[in-house]
């Protein structure tokens, strides 16, 4: 049940889905009745995310179909779990100060705002925070306005084939998760002479602004290498091949 951020390389799900029975409490301890899925077994135990203390995510969202697919699998994965819902900016801002959260999912699209709103309030109040904006729309200018103001991953609702429990492992533990689609627009627009020269720093006069590793990690995205190719090319962790995208997205 896990994905690369930037690839989009599926591996296989827990066998059956999870089945809550009613009135089962969110966040129930389901102990060793659980079955321990391969990639909750290989997870290092210096990340967060354990099943001792999973990450604590919540999510605000209109969209019904969205919020019980994102709430399934958070339940689902011992290494998170779901704290709380909310359906608009006003109960988004309510949840997140009454609940500890660790990880916020919002949909951009909300009845009486935009995430771009409660991103900017999460980061005002409860900078600890980790944000994560679902969208159906792929336009550049909100990505990049995405994080801009705050937020730590970009995912399309229809193209986002991997799991949402691990989009959240992967921002708490310092990285970035972005639908592969979304990192190949923003790719193919850095390519443009002007753009990807200002970005690289080697216009005349002009300070560097990426560092030579985050230079040579955004060249090999471009080339369509996945992260664990490039980690694996450059002999450094996958973990922090998605902290140097991290980087790169915050100097766009």
């Amino acid at each position: 049940m896990s994905i690369n951020s930037l690839s989009g390389e599926q591996t296989s799900p827990p066998e059956g889905p999870l089945q809550l029975a009613p009135g089962t409490p969110v966040g129930q301890d389901w102990g060793a009745a659980t079955p321990i899925h391969p990639r909750v077994a290989q997870w290092p135990l210096f990340l967060c995310g354990q099943p001792d203390r999973p990450v604590r995510a919540a999510v605000v969202t209109h969209d019904n179909h969205l919020g019980h697919l994102i709430a399934q699998e958070l339940l689902a994965d011992s290494r998170t779990d779901l704290v709380g819902q909310a359906t608009g900016m006003r109960e988004g801002r309510r949840l997140v100060n009454s609940r500890d959260i660790d990880v916020l999912l919002v949909d951009l699209s909300l009845a009486d705002g935009t995430a771009f709103q409660l991103v900017e309030y999460v980061r005002q109040t409860r900078h600890m925070v980790e944000l994560i904006v679902v969208s159906s729309s792929d336009d550049e200018d909100h990505v990049l306005r995405a994080f801009r103001c705050g937020a730590n991953g970009f995912l399309l609702k229809n193209s986002w084939f991997g799991s949402y429990a691990e989009a959240v492992l992967q921002v708490v533990n310092g990285g970035a998760a972005v639908t592969p689609n979304v990192l190949r627009r923003l790719l193919r627009r850095l390519r443009t002479p002007v753009t990807l020269e200002a970005v690289m720093g080697e216009s005349t006069g002009e300070r560097e602004v990426l560092s030579e590793r985050e230079k040579d990690v955004l060249r090999m995205l471009a080339r369509g290498m996945t992260s664990a190719q490039v980690a694996a090319h450059l002999a450094i962790g996958e973990q922090t091949v998605n902290t140097h995208v991290k980087s790169i997205y915050s100097k766009l």
